[in-house]
């Protein structure tokens, strides 16, 4: 047996076709695929598909990416905040070390040098204790205008215009 050109016939060793009826010694076949190997392609129905629920996948990647870029800023910001705060109770407090403690009052005023849009205030405020001051001092980051960011620190300062009776 040979396959002879695309025809696709069947020649066997058999000169006198006794084994098909009227055609002689060639028979008329047809390409059944072979179930060993399968022959597999990709439509493009399926590469379409495939890029749909890939680009819906990194949609969602890009989202969350951006949302951690984001958080991430907040965060850098919230921790400069604290930091501020913290260098600007120690100038407080060393103010009111040197002075003998503090009286009521307030003041604000902007952070200088690479921390030029971050603003201070501070109020001192007599409470309930006697001797004592209430100091609230806060600290916004730039841009800040509804107060939902701002850093706030209250503590207990000696009052310096007290008079023990």
């Amino acid at each position: 047996m040979a396959w002879k050109g695309t025809r696709m016939t069947l020649t066997t060793g058999n000169d006198q076709g006794s084994g098909v009826r009227g055609q002689g010694s060639e028979k008329k076949l047809y390409p059944v695929p072979c179930t060993l190997y399968p022959v597999r392609g990709v439509t493009l129905v399926e590469v379409l598909l495939a890029v749909v629920i890939l680009s819906v996948g990194l949609v969602g990647v890009l989202r969350a990416y951006a949302a951690s870029i984001g958080a991430l800023e907040i965060s850098r910001e919230m921790v400069t905040t604290v930091g501020l705060l913290k260098e600007k109770m120690a100038d407080v407090e060393q103010a009111m070390i040197e002075q003998g403690g503090v009286s009521a009052g307030s003041s604000s005023g902007q952070f200088e040098g690479e921390f030029e849009g971050y603003n201070w205030a501070w109020e001192a405020t007599t409470g309930a204790q006697d001797g004592l001051c209430e100091l609230d001092l806060t600290v916004f980051p730039p841009g800040e205008s509804d107060g939902s960011r701002q850093i706030s620190l209250v503590t207990y300062a000696q009052n310096r215009n007290y008079k023990q009776e």
